[in-house]
């Protein structure tokens, strides 16, 4: 029988990163689930997994602010409180072209190859990418017991 992180896939480090990248949206969907609004199922029962999963995360990041709090302002400002802008992008090469541009190809010699729209996340120009390593590691040294992913994030960490 495959033991719970064989299961889970990725490594310890990339569970908790699926984690943060999708933990602004597990909170809004508890939040719209108390409110008036429709709430989203998939996010509160990513909730009520194991404890090893955002439970775990939510205990471990009120940690960090009050022993690290520069760790969780470098961590938050990239995770949590990032603007977002849509962009149209080259899935060969990655260039990121403005989601104005009226290209709909980017050029690689003789090839051309169709560009796609992506979000990409934009960050204070005062975070320091080293303090979010840094950060992320500090998660991975204090988690306690395995990391959990809901099966519905599964894919963000293969």
């Amino acid at each position: 029988m495959a033991s719970p992180s064989e299961r889970q896939g990725g490594g310890r480090r990339a569970r908790i990163v699926a984690l943060l990248e999708h933990y602004t949206d597990v909170v809004e969907g508890l939040r719209e689930r108390l409110g008036e609004g429709e709430h989203m199922p998939l996010m509160c029962r990513a909730w009520r997994v194991p404890s090893q999963g955002y439970p775990e995360l939510d205990h471990q990041l009120g940690l960090m602010r009050s022993t690290a709090p520069t760790l969780y302002w470098h961590l938050s400002q990239t995770y949590f409180h990032a603007t977002h802008r849509r962009v149209l992008c080259c899935p060969r090469c990655r260039a990121v072209l403005p989601a104005w541009s009226s290209t709909s190809f980017h050029r690689h010699g003789h090839d051309t190859v169709a560009v796609v729209p992506r979000v990409v996340r934009i960050t204070s120009p005062h975070v320091q990418v080293r303090s979010v390593e840094d950060a992320v590691d500090w998660l991975e040294r204090h988690w306690r017991g395995e990391v959990f992913v809901p099966d519905e994030l599964l894919a963000s960490v293969a």
